[in-house]
């Protein structure tokens, strides 16, 4: 048995993937190293720049802290020879944590290895931009947000798994010289208490405040909401028909029970809990699809990260039992309404971000390793259109391409999205400054 290889996967025309593998390391394997740097002189694009982004975590940062800051930090263990520094930079949300990025100028597949290595948490990623044209504090935010591999997110990205007795790098490639970018229509400002109603051919920008003890929510109209005395975060809006809406929100304590979903019909407001863990609402006929990620408690999910609340409230476990255990760490789920089918997807640290597709039934009729787990999706005509906050992704599961677009504004300026939503053929986005743009999957403007 080999006690070092390279396997290599090509999941659609678009995204490569490839796994150096070593194993025996705990009884000698030594050459499992030099393996590595040597598959990586191999792999890596010439014409691309390679990058890490370093973070110095401190719970109580001191004077000194502050003058070390990142570089003084790590003066010992990073290759500072044959690199080129971007400036510090300091982000207090939470914990004080230093960081920036190091560019590798020489003997770059061995400083790739070195650093993946010592910093499995760091993110190892080559891009077509030079260091100065980075923005850095828009990949720190991305990396914290979702840590994992994010397929496309940069043209070549790495992690490296390291179990003790085996380990694995993995390179993720992506064909970001073919992405283009879409341009999304500015709809107008969301407020602080706002959210987004989906209509038939657009999106309605919603605001709430309070009156008396009251909450309204305006919108095209003034709404005034009984038994809803706070003003919730909500975090998605399904337009159940003219006069009511289901809002998916921050959880919330009321009567010592905790809630996260609010059903507002005919201007009086219900609640309920669906469970920790959410990763998706879908409505499907009646009923609504519940998504899950991995650490969704099992009383709410049985172990399946998929359940079903009917019309009368019933909670059901749809998969087929030949499928149990298939639905592990959900991010995104997708009603055809054409087909009658739904589409799953998510995320496995092996790189294999699936989409999955099951009928009503709950029987599985495809499983594909498409390369991306996006946050949000919808389906219309054999395509799948997502957003993973960074890209809009167009997946034909007929001819089995998957292409990426950038996400800009009219003009072509890239937009720093905060928040993405798909439905019904559309993708909403909200910039960082709070600007609502709309995208009509059937009305694609693109440019090269």
């Amino acid at each position: 048995m080999k006690k070092n290889w390279t396997e290599t996967h090509e999941t659609n025309p678009n995204f490569k993937r490839i796994a150096i593998n070593g194993t025996h390391l705990e009884v000698g394997n030594t050459e499992y190293p030099s393996y590595c740097i040597d598959e990586l002189s191999r792999i890596l694009p010439s014409e691309l720049h390679y990058f890490a982004l370093i973070t110095h975590e401190v719970e109580f940062p001191t004077r000194i802290d502050y003058y070390r800051k990142l570089w003084k930090a790590y003066g010992d263990v990073l290759p500072f020879q044959d690199s080129i520094l971007s400036r510090e930079y300091v982000d207090q949300a939470g914990h004080t944590t230093f960081y920036g990025v190091m560019e590798f100028k020489a003997n770059i597949a061995s400083h790739i290895f070195d650093i993946i290595s010592q910093f499995p948490e760091a993110l190892v990623f080559g891009d077509e931009r030079a260091l100065d044209a980075l923005d850095i504090p828009s990949i720190f935010r991305q990396h914290e947000a979702d840590p994992a591999i994010t397929n496309g997110q940069h043209p070549i990205q790495f992690r490296f798994l390291d179990a003790g007795f085996e380990a694995c790098l993995y390179v993720v490639i992506s064909d970001m010289s073919k992405v283009k970018a879409i341009n999304f229509r500015k709809m107008g400002e969301l407020e602080s208490n706002g959210f987004l109603i989906p209509t038939d051919g657009s999106v309605m920008i919603a605001s709430m405040y309070l009156e008396e003890n009251q909450c309204i929510i305006k919108s095209d109209t003034r709404q005034a909401i009984r038994n809803l005395d706070f003003i919730p975060e909500v975090w998605q809006c399904i337009r159940l028909d003219e006069d009511a809406l289901l809002l998916w929100v921050c959880p919330f304590v009321m009567d010592n029970e905790e809630k996260n979903i609010i059903i507002i019909k005919n201007s009086l407001a219900k609640f309920a809990f669906w469970g920790d863990g959410l990763e998706g609402i879908e409505r499907v006929g009646d009923d609504f699809w519940l998504l899950f990620h991995e650490e969704a408690t099992t009383d709410t999910t049985s172990n399946e990260g998929l359940a079903v609340i009917e019309k009368n409230g019933t909670r059901r476990f749809p998969l087929h039992q030949t499928a149990s255990g298939l639905i592990f760490d959900g991010t995104a789920i997708a009603y055809d309404s054409e087909a009658k089918e739904i589409w799953l997807f998510q995320y496995s640290w092996e790189g294999k971000n699936q989409c999955i597709c099951i009928e009503p039934s709950g029987s599985v009729q495809r499983i594909i390793n498409c390369g991306y787990s996006p946050v949000t999706a919808t389906i219309t005509n054999n395509i799948i259109w997502s957003c993973n906050h960074k890209n809009v992704i167009r997946h034909d599961v007929i001819q089995e391409t998957v292409n990426q677009f950038a996400i800009t504004d009219e003009s072509g300026k890239e937009i720093e999205v905060q928040h993405c939503y798909a439905f019904d053929g559309k993708i909403a986005v909200v910039s960082k400054e709070n600007i609502v743009y709309l995208f009509q999957t059937d009305n694609i403007h693109s440019k090269g």
